[in-house]
């Protein structure tokens, strides 16, 4: 298939973690052809917010979809056009470049 158009559209994200509010009420749209940056001390949500867009974790309260060619995905389907990499990834010299990827 073909995608020709892959929005993600933020709407009124909040997280926590016990009592710690990490974020709240983020909203924002990222259209094909467009960047977005994620900026922010440490611990202040910017991999937790990326692991919600991906669908890795879900938000507290709020949405994060995926739209591919107008059409909303699940969890599960917008793994298809959308990886997380994490800063504390771990590469495997034993292993092929292809192999860490797998």
């Amino acid at each position: 298939m073909k995608v020709t158009d892959v929005s993600v559209v933020l709407n009124q994200i909040t997280h926590q973690y016990g009592k710690r509010e990490v974020f709240k009420g983020i909203n924002g749209t990222v259209n094909s052809g467009e960047t977005a940056v994620v900026s922010g001390s440490n611990g202040s949500g910017k991999s937790t917010l990326m692991k919600i867009i991906a669908g890795l974790m879900r938000a507290k309260s709020g949405t994060a979809d995926v739209l591919i060619d107008g059409k909303l995905c699940d969890n599960r389907e917008r793994r298809r056009y959308i990886g997380y990499l994490s800063p504390d990834l771990t590469l495997y010299r034993e292993l092929t470049a292809a192999e860490n990827l797998h």
